[in-house]
């Protein structure tokens, strides 16, 4: 049989920018670092084995009672709810009716755009390739493509006779197809057919680098010389080593289809030296290709200016000199990042080009967009364009995605949810806009009168998710400042009005994610545990205060807070860090002593993070996360007992006696078969706690 091979871009195109580096083993699951040993090199704290052990529910729940603390119990007269196979075949089930009445809907030859995913293959977890060198990411990558072309011959030739192959998946059994209205249920009725998904969602917009950076802190990782130069998931060319690599999606429905200012002197590595724009790519109809050098500047340039813009080492003619204070204005956040740039029409080519760019090394990758047609607004079940298969596989792979929450808030209902997918899934992170519009302090900014928020519906895992329904968590991860003035503009010049916008927010998170990926190394070479730590430079604004000294909890508003930004092996001493994961099973307790003696005298702060992770939002874990003081009674310090898969802790004077002995405390309350994992971030510090 032919073998039919349709891809875009193949690996070796994608990845030709990938030489061989240095092999590097997945790294243990615990990372801890006493900032006071900082100059002993590499120095690194022995993290003991934490303490589990299964607990009752009951016993769990009346030794809350003891402390005065109450949980909803289920009523005895709810009935259970379906399982989650019956919830994933009636979702299969929908997706289909919702595609074949859209064919119905349309003139006959009316061509219809569709994700198609197709029988699973045994693929080893994608987890394996993290850190692997460039030649050997790059083989085992092609591995898994040829395993997939030859496992998608006998749909690919059953669609050719009548429709288009758009596009093959790289990372997963997937196929974005093209065929008439017509013919849509003739390319379903194939045995390989797993489930299908429309992928006509279009694509919409939403809309001083020195001030910016500065009320982020983030400021403090150029002074270190933390700019993106370093800690790449995988290698790319000699003159940019393993820089960073942030992807900007972006949509490419305007005119002349928001192509990035290539052109722009704010790209180059230095003066006179190498673009730092490794791929410029256009998805847009079939095939996606390499893009044409532009001049125009759009949305897109703008978004990619804040994430990694930079005339900080005379880029720039206009602004001659090194590292002056009216380039710092006119710069972002990761100045020496490298930027992959996507252009995508509809929500299959952003299938697509997610795939190319997990493939391709990409470290971070910022959506500052919206899926239009795509039903709006905080529905757990939305899976526009099949990318609810796709956002496990690359997180796994170790690329987070960072979502502009969207700037979509009702007044008129303010209740209501209004973050946009995919920001609110369990692997991305949705992005608020803090309004610093006239130079507002950021520590007095408020939130963006439009900046999207919300708590939404969801289901609840373990055995007492039947029982409850209207279970509802945060849809927002946290927030950023929104406002930009100076962005990059036409060749060499500068936008000068004042915009904002979510758009904006996001991308200040995703070069803030990549300078954290780089100061930490393999700590963060996992997407979660990336993700768990970017959470916890959220400075808890509207954190509930619980009672004097003691922050817990998320808000739906702020998520965990405005960005803050700080290394964590750089904070002021006595100091300590720790980055763990762990797998949490229903009534399963987790101990761990953190610091593993008395808290030093002098401590200012003590904080915890946790990203609690199970990739469907029909079984969303309850997990409790407790504070207890070992050394006086094992008392609870804090607690955060809200439903939701953030946790969130912050201690304080008076709540940090010097001879407290302070453990993190896990408990599955509710928790789906399999359990799930829960991704910490600890530290404490003597440093200022409204800085952190």
């Amino acid at each position: 049989m032919t073998c039919f091979r349709f891809l875009l871009l193949t690996v070796a195109v994608a990845t030709s920018f990938l030489p061989a580096g240095t092999d590097a083993e997945e790294p243990p699951l615990s990372f801890a670092r006493d900032s006071e040993a900082r100059e002993g090199e590499g120095y690194s704290i022995p993290v003991s084995p934490p303490l589990r052990r299964l607990l009752s529910r009951d016993d769990f729940l009346e030794e809350l009672g003891t402390q005065g603390i109450d949980l909803p119990y289920p009523r005895s007269d709810a009935l259970p709810t379906r399982s989650r196979e019956e919830i994933e075949q009636r979702r299969i089930e929908e997706a289909r009716a919702e595609v074949l009445d859209y064919a119905k809907g349309k003139e006959s030859a009316t061509m219809i755009d569709l994700i198609v995913m197709l029988d699973e293959l045994p693929f080893d977890n994608v987890a394996e390739l993290r850190q692997m060198s460039g030649d050997a990411y790059r083989t085992h990558i092609g591995v898994r493509q040829s395993s997939i072309l030859d496992a998608q011959d006998a749909f690919a030739e059953h669609v050719l006779g009548y429709g288009h192959v758009v596009a093959q998946a790289r990372l997963v059994n997937a196929m974005h197809i093209r065929v008439p209205a017509s013919d849509v249920e003739r390319a379903l009725d194939h045995p390989d057919v797993r489930s299908v998904h429309g992928g006509w969602h279009r694509v919409v917009s939403d809309y001083n680098g020195d001030e910016l950076r500065e009320a982020t802190l983030l400021q403090s990782f150029a002074d270190a010389d933390v700019l993106g130069e370093a800690g790449g998931r995988v290698t790319t060319p000699v003159s940019l080593n393993d820089n960073i690599k942030i992807g900007i999606m972006e949509l490419a429905t305007t005119q002349p289809m928001n192509a990035i200012n290539t052109f722009h002197p704010g790209w180059l590595d230095e003066s006179g030296g190498a673009t730092r724009i490794l791929s410029n790519i256009a998805c847009i109809g079939s095939p996606c290709n390499f893009a044409s050098p532009s001049l125009f500047a759009d949305h897109g340039t703008y978004v990619a200016w804040v994430a990694a813009g930079s005339i900080e080492e005379g880029q720039s003619p206009t602004f001659p000199g090194i590292g002056t204070p009216e380039q710092a204005r006119r710069s972002g956040v990761a100045r020496e990042a490298a930027l992959y740039y996507y252009r995508i029409a509809n929500s299959a080519n952003g299938f697509t080009a997610m795939d190319l760019a997990a493939a391709s090394g990409v470290d971070v990758l910022n959506m500052s967009f919206r899926f239009g047609d795509c039903p709006l607004f905080c529905v757990k079940s939305n899976n526009c364009g099949g990318i609810n298969a796709l956002l496990p596989v690359v997180a796994d792979l170790g690329m987070l995605v960072v979502k502009a929450a969207s700037n979509e808030h009702d007044e008129d209902n303010p209740g209501a949810c209004t973050v946009t997918y995919p920001g609110y899934r369990p692997e991305a992170v949705a992005i608020g806009n803090v309004l610093t519009t006239g130079s507002i302090d950021y520590d007095a900014a408020l939130i963006a009168r439009e900046s999207s928020r919300g708590m939404m519906d969801v289901g609840m895992g373990g055995s007492w998710g039947p029982y409850f329904s209207g279970a509802s968590i945060p849809a927002v991860s946290m927030a950023a400042p929104g406002v930009i003035s100076l962005y990059f503009s036409d060749f060499g010049l500068f936008g000068t009005t004042e915009i904002e916008g979510t758009s904006f927010a996001a991308p200040v998170i995703t070069g803030a994610a990549g300078l954290l990926r780089e100061s930490l190394g393999l700590a963060s070479s996992s997407a979660h545990r990336l993700k768990a730590v970017v959470l916890a430079m959220g400075d808890g604004t509207d954190v509930p205060l619980v009672g004097p000294g003691w922050e817990g909890g998320v808000p739906d508003t702020w998520g965990t807070g405005k960005i803050k930004a700080h290394r964590l092996d750089t904070l002021p001493g006595p100091s300590q860090y720790l980055i763990v994961q762990d797998h949490l099973d229903e009534a399963e307790e987790i101990r761990r002593a953190f610091p593993a003696g008395p808290l030093p005298v002098g401590v200012a702060q003590w904080k915890w993070v946790a990203h609690v992770y199970h990739p469907s939002l029909d079984e969303v874990p309850w997990v409790a996360a407790e504070a207890r003081d070992a050394c006086n009674g094992d008392v609870v310090v804090a607690g955060d007992y809200q439903f939701g898969p953030v946790k969130y802790l912050s201690l304080s004077a008076p709540r940090l006696p010097p001879a407290s002995c302070l453990e993190t405390r896990l408990y599955g309350i509710s928790v789906a078969p399999g359990g799930v994992e829960v991704h910490s971030v600890a530290y404490y510090s003597s440093g200022d706690p409204n800085d952190h």
